[in-house]
């Protein structure tokens, strides 16, 4: 079941890059990279001498992301996003996020200035141009860690969450973009119960084509 519900989430991932790039002409985009606090984890209830024990791993506090952004008006965007932990001492990072966000930027526009191509001014009005947004995808990893009762625990699936934060454009071309983010898989039945979740704040670096 969790193959062909990651081979759908694929074909339909795929469908929204392609008719994004087919917007390309009329619709500028945006690349992007952050760096947060936080963490993304896999929670696990594991079956061992007739005894269920609750096993939460996770990879932090550090996280990172990259996205690639499209905008489908003044107010509002989608965005493929990868986001996952870092943990540190041993290092690992096992568990990512991968899936589409949209954003709406409910007190304006969303920051659009380039440069400009024939020496023109340009004028930027610096202001925090806050969003929320909604996102759904396919989480996945497995943690290891020596010597503990269950060293290893894995899981996958389906995540919903959101997002919160604002965008900050100061020069032409690129902007900032601070945000905090949740998303989290339902518990999967099964033998051995698991489910994935991240939470995280963080800030990067945008650049506008």
């Amino acid at each position: 079941m969790l193959k062909l519900r990651v081979r759908e989430l694929s074909s339909f991932l795929l469908g929204v890059l392609l008719t994004l790039s087919a917007q390309e002409a009329r619709a500028e985009y945006r690349l992007g990279a952050t760096l947060g606090y936080g963490g993304a984890g896999i929670d696990s209830v594991n079956s061992i001498s007739s005894t269920d024990v609750n096993v939460h791993r996770s990879d932090g506090p550090g996280m990172l992301g990259l996205s690639i952004e499209f905008l489908t008006s003044d107010t509002s965007s989608i965005s493929v996003d990868h986001t996952r932990g870092i943990f540190i001492s041993p290092f690992s990072s096992g568990v990512g996020f991968t899936g589409v966000t949209w954003r709406w930027f409910y007190t304006g526009k969303s920051p659009s200035v380039v440069a400009s191509q024939n020496e023109n001014s340009i004028l930027i009005v610096t202001r925090r141009i806050p969003f929320l947004g909604l996102a759904a995808g396919i989480a996945s990893g497995s943690i290891y860690r020596e010597n503990d009762l269950v060293p290893s625990v894995s899981a996958g699936g389906v995540y919903t969450g959101f997002h919160a934060g604002y965008d900050y454009q100061t020069t032409p071309g690129r902007f900032t973009r601070i945000e905090a983010l949740y998303a989290s898989t339902p518990t999967s039945s099964g033998f051995v119960k698991t489910a994935l979740s991240e939470f995280s704040l963080q800030i990067g670096m945008y650049f506008i084509y």
